[in-house]
């Protein structure tokens, strides 16, 4: 099983301790893009520790045909909640190139170990069934022990699939180490699958509007010293241009950064070129936050300003999200959603065959 370092799977939970399930927080979450509801079970309420979706969204996304979502339980108790917050916020702004991390202020959180998965819902379009989806999960995860993987239904194109990641000896162990007197709760909701779909109902997945493959893109906004740009200007002379949509706020976003920075160089060399749109630049104080980020990753490439006007042009179901536009301005090829900084290379390249018919 692939192995993550404690510092990127924590900050992938930067918003856990603010969609996350206590006592008070039990709406049921309507996830259309993903194909289901699911009503918060009795069970899951009034824990000692933590559940959240995956991430700390309901719905992930990938440009094959298959959504997805997933419940984690975290060893953070709710009067632990703003201390933990205050650790993950800290671990959010180091960089991932710093060898030296902050310290845990509890020595249970010095690991990615007081946090684990409990179950996970996966669709797949197509007719496509568990063969094709064990064989994604493992290309994507590198994961390819499970300790559930059962077909629970079926909704229009889509097949759905309740899967639960198997947990090796030391990784108990680990779990056990870091979770605490917590443990034995962690424990007893992975064993409950029955409680987790008594919750979770299916319907077929409505695919988010984007951008559409030769849909032409007009605009006009500032660069982020201030100066006035069109979509003409930013797009024009260039083969392909990479439009990476992000935000201060952004884990993800800015952790990619630094690979950024060094991509952009050989799309020069390419003639073709990457630009960052920070969406939330147009705030008060954003736009000097966005700078500090940006020089402190090296990357030194056009950013411009967003505007409702861009995101209407280039809608997202998550950020980053990543665009690929001609030089007259219009769109080429499929968006890619998420921080899936190997796969931007193999869009340019289709992006680039596209132009040269």
């Amino acid at each position: 099983m692939k192995r993550i370092s404690a510092a990127i799977l924590t900050l992938s939970m930067a918003v856990l301790v603010q969609n996350g399930v206590y006592a008070e927080e039990v709406k049921p979450v309507n996830a259309p893009l993903a194909g289901f509801t699911f009503e918060i079970p009795e069970k899951y309420q009034n824990l000692e520790g933590y559940i959240d979706f995956e991430g700390g969204g309901p719905v992930s996304m990938d440009n094959l045909g298959i959504v997805s979502t997933g419940i984690d339980y975290t060893a953070v108790t709710e009067d632990e909640e703003e201390e933990y917050s205050k650790y993950l916020e800290a671990l959010e702004n180091t960089p991932l190139e710093e060898e030296k991390l902050p310290e845990p202020p509890n020595e249970r959180w010095g690991s990615f170990y007081e946090y684990g998965n409990l179950f996970f819902v996966y669709g797949i379009d197509g007719g496509r069934g568990e063969k094709e989806l064990r064989a994604y999960i493992k290309e994507k995860k590198e994961i390819d022990d499970f300790s559930v993987f059962e077909e629970i239904g079926k909704e229009g194109d889509y097949t759905f699939f309740l899967i639960q990641f198997a947990n090796s000896d030391d990784e108990e162990e680990e779990h056990h180490k870091a979770m605490g007197d917590l443990y034995d709760e962690y424990c007893d909701l992975r064993a409950d699958k029955e409680t987790f779909l008594s919750g979770l109902t299916l319907s077929e997945p409505k695919p988010m509007e984007t951008a559409k493959v030769g849909q032409s893109v007009s605009f006009s906004t500032t660069d982020l010293q201030g100066n006035s740009l069109s979509s003409a200007d930013v797009f024009a002379g260039h083969k392909i241009t990479m439009v990476n949509l992000w935000a201060t706020w952004c884990g993800p976003c800015k952790r990619e950064l630094p690979e950024l920075a060094r991509m952009s160089k050989e799309f020069e060399d390419m003639g073709c070129q990457l630009i960052g749109i920070c969406l939330d630049a147009s705030k008060e104080g954003k736009t000097e936050q966005a700078l500090s980020i940006l020089a402190d990753a090296g990357a030194d490439y056009l950013n411009l300003v967003g505007t409702a006007e861009i995101e209407k042009l280039f809608p997202s179901v998550s950020i980053p999200a990543t665009y690929f536009v001609d030089g007259n301005g219009c769109i080429v090829g499929e968006p890619v959603f998420g921080a899936y900084i190997e796969e931007y290379p193999k869009h340019l390249e289709e992006a680039l065959a596209a132009v040269s018919k």
